[in-house]
């Protein structure tokens, strides 16, 4: 059972390297008559990032969803570079502030909750997916993240707190492309 769980995760990191280095684009879309059906050995939990833990679903979710940024496995030493980012975040104010900028140009898939059709990833859309995961009514598995920056943002709550700060359970989208 294990030999054949160890064949069949090897397969689908293979299938997944293949996609990577071929460089089809996360946006474009499938051509019907090449669509890949892959089985996957347990039942997914739902493909929410904040509430997802089920191990094929993170599969799933690392292809169908674009991050600030990901990792480049392939230099030496692994290291971080810009997906949903422009570049890498600008970081100020001593290291308590990050500014990203997003890459213009990405669509969400055509769907009837957007009216217009095409919708294109703001920095509002990314500020409410890090409240949603930190919102504590959402129970995200995965807040443990954030736990060292959630006791000193309680840290600092303690004294008085400008209004125009900002937390990582606040964060600000100034305009269309930076966060």
């Amino acid at each position: 059972m294990q030999h054949g769980r160890t064949i069949s995760t090897l397969g689908f990191a293979a299938l997944y390297c293949i996609v990577i280095v071929t460089g089809t684009p996360a946006h474009a879309a499938a051509d019907p008559n090449k669509v890949l059906h892959v089985a996957i050995e347990a039942g997914d939990d739902g493909f929410d990032p904040s509430s997802s833990t089920n191990y094929y679903s993170g599969l799933i979710e690392e292809v169908i969803f674009d991050r600030l940024l990901t990792y480049d496995y392939l230099a030496e030493p692994v290291k971080l570079v810009p997906m949903a980012a422009e570049s890498l975040p600008e970081v100020t104010d001593g290291g308590k502030t990050f500014t990203f900028r997003l890459r213009k140009g990405i669509f969400f898939t055509p769907d009837a909750a957007f009216k217009s059709g095409r919708r294109e990833l703001i920095a509002a859309d990314v500020a409410y997916s890090i409240k949603r995961f930190m919102d504590p009514k959402n129970r995200s598995p995965w807040r443990f993240l954030f736990q060292e920056k959630q006791r000193s943002i309680r840290l600092r709550r303690q004294r008085p707190r400008p209004r125009d700060r900002r937390s990582i359970h606040d964060p600000d989208a100034p305009d269309r492309h930076r966060l």
